[in-house]
C-alpha cells in the first residue's frame, strides 16, 4: 500500500506543515493552568524581571509569614533593606518546590523577551519542541531507515496523539514536551549507533541525554534500563559494552547536570537537599501527588485517554502482522522495547500521573507506523486496494484531529476559566483611577496563575500593587485606610468581620475592592 506509493514521500513537507498547526493553533488563548505550567511562567517572569538566570524565584506562599508583603512591580532600589528573614522586598525567593534544572524557564524567558503575548511565549518552547519531535520521527525514518512513507506515518500518528498534543505536554508550558524531544533523539541516535558504530550517532545519542538532564533531570534516566538490557539481550550489540567511547558519552552527558548543581548549591545553599527529595528519591518512593493510581495505570491509559483510536488501530496491525506471518525488523523490535521498559519503569515507581508516560508516544508512533506499512506491502497491488488503505489511514487521521477538537484541547477557552478570570480581574484594576498610589492584594497561601498574570501585567506609573500571602485569620495584620482588592470570598468574609469597610465599584465578580476603615 504504502511501499509503491511515492505521493506520501513527495507530500511531507506539507503534511509537516500541517501537523505544526495543531502545535500552534490557539496555544496563546487556553487558560493558564495551575501547579507547573503557572509554577514555571512565574519562574520564568523572574528570570526575565531580574536578569538572574541561576536561581529561580517563585513567592513562597504558605512558607510566608503572614505579615509578609510582596513588591509585584516595583523592584528594589540600590541598596534596599532585606525583607522580613527571605528576600529583598520586591524579589520572591528562591524556588524550593520547582528545583528542577532551568533550562525550559530559559527557553521561556528569551520567549518573553521576543512576544508580547506572554502566555504564549510560555508555551512556545513546548509547541516548539513538539513540533520537532514530530519532525525528527520523519526524518529518521527517510534518512536512517530509508522508509520515506514509515516517517511520514510515524510523524502524523504522534501529530494526532491526544495526550502528546494535550494538556501538560506539547500545548502547555511545562517540561515534558522538551523532555520527549530530547529523549527521543538520544533513543533513536543510540539505536543507530548499535546499527554504525559512527561516533557522530553516539555524540547525538549523549548530547540528548544531557539536555534531557538538564530539562527535568531524573526522568531522563528512566529509559537506561531498558536501552541496558537491549544490548544485554542481543549478543551482536553486547561489544559495545568494551567501547570506550559509550562510557566517555555517557559521563560527559552527566557532566553540564553537575556542574549545575555545584554552582546553583554555592549560590543559594540548601538547593540540593530540595531537589534531591522533589526530582530523585522522593517522587521515586512515594506517590507525593497522592492520586493513588494502580501500577496498571499507564496501560489503561493508553486504551482511554492516551491514544483514542490508535490503540485499537495498533492491536488490529498487530493481529493482522500474526495472521500473515509477518516479523518484525530491527527498528520495530526497539520501538515495542523500549515502550515496554519505559511502562515498567514508570510503573514501578509511587508517582503515576498521565504526563509520565509521554515519553513513550514517539516509539510508539514509530512502531505503528513500521507496523502499518510492513501489514500494507503484504495486501494486493491493485490500485484500487491502494487507495482503499490510503484512506482509511487519512479517515483516522481525520478521527484523531476531530477527536483533538471535541476534547477541548484545539477549542476556544470557556470565558468563565479561572486563569480568565485573573487575568480579566487584574487587567481591570491596572485600568481604574483608585484614590490611593498602593493596593493591597490579598491572595490565599499559594496561587501561581495569579502571580503569573500579575507579573505579566505591563506596570503603572504611580499604582505599585502588594500581595501578600495568609489565611482569612491574617486579616487583623491590616491597617485602618488600606485600600484592598481580591477575589476570595473568605478573605472578604473575614474582612468584613473584622473592619468596617466602604466597597469599591469597578471590578467584576468575583473580584472585589474595599476601603478599610475602624476596627470592629
Amino acid at each position: 500500500m504504502l511501499r509503491s506509493a511515492h505521493l506520501l514521500p513527495r507530500l511531507a513537507p506539507l503534511l509537516l506543515l500541517l501537523a505544526s498547526v495543531l502545535f500552534w493553533f490557539r496555544l496563546g488563548e487556553a487558560p493558564l493552568h495551575l501547579w507547573d505550567e503557572a509554577r514555571l511562567g512565574v519562574n520564568a517572569l523572574w528570570v526575565a524581571h531580574t536578569g538572574d538566570w541561576l536561581i529561580l524565584r517563585a513567592d513562597p506562599g504558605t512558607d510566608d509569614p503572614p505579615a509578609r508583603i510582596i513588591a509585584a512591580w516595583q523592584p528594589p532600589a540600590p541598596g534596599a533593606a532585606t525583607g522580613p528573614g527571605l528576600v529583598r522586598r520586591g524579589i520572591a525567593a528562591p524556588d524550593v518546590w520547582n528545583t528542577k534544572p532551568p533550562l525550559v524557564p530559559w527557553l521561556q524567558a528569551l520567549c518573553l523577551w521576543l512576544f508580547d503575548n506572554p502566555l504564549l511565549a510560555i508555551r512556545l518552547p513546548a509547541a516548539g519542541a513538539g513540533w520537532l519531535t514530530v519532525v525528527v520521527l520523519y526524518v529518521f525514518g527517510w534518512r536512517v531507515l530509508r522508509q520515506p512513507g514509515v516517517g511520514v506515518v510515524a510523524a502524523l500518528v504522534l501529530a494526532t496523539t491526544p495526550a502528546f498534543l494535550g494538556v501538560h505536554v506539547s500545548r502547555t508550558g511545562d517540561f515534558d514536551a522538551p523532555l520527549v524531544l530530547f529523549m527521543t533523539v538520544g533513543a533513536l541516535s543510540f539505536w543507530t549507533y548499535l546499527q554504525t558504530r559512527r561516533t557522530l550517532c553516539l555524540g547525538l545519542a549523549g548530547a540528548g541525554l544531557a539536555l534531557a538532564l538538564l530539562t527535568k533531570c531524573s526522568a531522563a534516566l528512566l529509559p537506561l534500563p531498558a536501552l541496558g538490557l537491549y544490548v544485554l539481550a542481543h549478543r551482536a550489540y553486547r561489544p559495545v559494552l568494551r567501547d570506550a567511547r559509550l562510557w566517555l558519552a555517557l559521563g560527559l552527558a552527566l557532566v553540564p547536570l553537575l556542574v549545575f548543581y555545584a554552582v546553583r548549591e554555592r549560590a543559594a545553599p540548601g538547593y540540593l537537599g530540595a531537589t534531591w527529595f522533589n526530582d530523585w528519591a522522593g517522587r521515586a518512593t512515594q506517590d507525593v501527588s497522592e492520586t493513588g493510581n494502580p501500577w496498571w495505570v499507564y496501560l489503561q491509559n493508553l486504551f482511554t485517554i492516551d491514544l483514542s483510536l490508535w490503540a485499537p488501530t495498533g492491536l488490529a496491525l498487530i493481529g493482522a502482522g500474526l495472521w500473515l506471518g509477518r516479523r518484525m525488523g530491527k527498528a520495530e523490535r526497539f520501538a515495542w522495547w523500549y515502550v515496554a521498559g519505559m511502562l515498567v519503569v514508570l510503573s514501578a515507581a509511587g508517582t503515576r500521573l498521565f504526563w509520565y508516560s509521554a515519553p513513550v508516544f514517539p516509539l510508539l508512533a514509530l512502531a505503528l507506523a513500521l507496523r502499518l506499512t510492513d501489514v500494507g506491502s503484504r495486501l494486493p497491488r491493485q490500485r484500487w486496494v491502494q487507495l482503499g488503505g490510503a484512506a482509511v489511514v487519512a479517515l483516522l487521521l481525520s478521527a484523531q484531529t476531530v477527536m483533538l477538537w471535541r476534547r477541548e484541547l484545539l477549542a476556544p477557552p470557556k470565558p468563565d476559566a479561572a486563569g480568565i478570570v485573573m487575568r480579566d480581574g487584574l487587567t481591570r484594576l491596572r485600568a481604574i483611577a483608585w484614590p490611593a498610589s498602593r493596593v493591597v492584594l490579598l491572595r490565599d497561601g499559594f496561587n501561581s496563575v495569579l502571580d503569573f498574570y500579575l507579573l505579566a501585567l505591563p506596570p503603572r506609573p504611580g499604582l505599585e500593587i502588594l500581595v501578600r500571602s495568609g489565611a482569612p485569620d491574617s486579616i487583623h495584620l491590616l491597617n485602618p485606610g488600606t485600600l484592598v482588592v481580591g477575589c476570595s470570598a473568605p478573605h472578604y468574609t473575614a474582612l468584613t468581620r473584622t473592619f468596617h469597610v466602604t466597597p469599591l465599584s469597578g471590578l467584576d465578580a468575583p473580584w472585589w475592592a474595599v476601603r478599610l476603615a475602624s476596627r470592629k
